[in-house]
């Protein structure tokens, strides 16, 4: 058997991956069969660099893209959220503000330089409880009342639906200033003809999908019914380009 002539060669994070776009991904493989697609993890930060040197062929970042021979596409932004087993009594509108959380109780998950320096102004780094690469290790860790984490909220959404009836973890609205994470396509500009065709077929089918959960996720909120599968976590909108 002959090997493909050419592979389309994906990196993504695994947050984003694991709770946002694995159903996309899931039937791009289906159906692009006959190109062949490469799937791998990467940390957000180094995907920039790796799209550059031609490592890959498409990258989705939440972070900087600093390379002006790489062209970008916005795909979707989402805010972040409080993750912690302490049930907080709250008003309605009512934020957690980052200067009332225990470092000590931190597991602390690192997203991007924006967040990096959002997160380092209000908690010193240093004094947390542990610190994890991946989300649902950070969720692991949450074993006392007063610990928490702070997820994106397509994140959260998911992982406090998986533990519902095991245990119980809450979300909550942060203040003040919070970062959006802002989820970006990263291409070359000088890839080959074939390379640029198949990823600008598959970032056009990927905001297509994003819009159809975005409306989806509309629908169902004012009670219309839904179509599809998958819809997206809290504060979470569709990126204009």
């Amino acid at each position: 058997q002959h090997s493909k002539k050419h592979r389309l060669r994906i990196a993504v994070p695994d947050s984003i991956m694991s709770y946002k776009l694995k159903p996309f991904f899931r039937k791009l493989v289906e159906e692009k069969r006959d190109e062949g697609i490469t799937l791998m993890m990467s940390d957000s930060i180094p995907i920039s660099e790796r799209v550059r040197d031609r490592q890959i062929d498409l990258g989705i970042t939440n972070n900087i893209v600093p390379f002006a021979e790489l062209r970008k596409e916005e795909l979707f932004r989402e805010t972040y959220v409080l993750v912690t087993p302490e049930k907080k009594d709250l008003k309605e509108g009512e934020r957690i503000h980052m200067k009332t959380l225990d470092p000590t109780h931190e597991v602390y998950h690192i997203f991007s330089q924006d967040f990096n320096r959002w997160h380092n102004y209000w908690i010193h780094p240093g004094n947390e409880k542990a610190r994890v690469n991946l989300a649902h290790v950070a969720i692991e860790f949450l074993t006392e009342e007063k610990d928490w984490t702070i997820l994106p909220a397509s994140v959260a959404e998911a992982l406090v639906e998986e533990r519902k009836g095991r245990e119980a973890l809450h979300m909550y609205a942060l203040a003040p200033d919070v970062p959006e994470r802002v989820a970006i396509a990263v291409t070359n500009r000088n890839a080959g003809p074939e390379t640029a065709r198949v990823t600008e077929e598959v970032i056009s089918l990927l905001k297509g999908w994003l819009a159809e959960q975005q409306e989806n996720k509309e629908r169902k909120k004012h009670g219309r019914g839904f179509k599809g599968t998958e819809g997206d976590g809290p504060g979470v909108s569709v990126g204009s380009v």
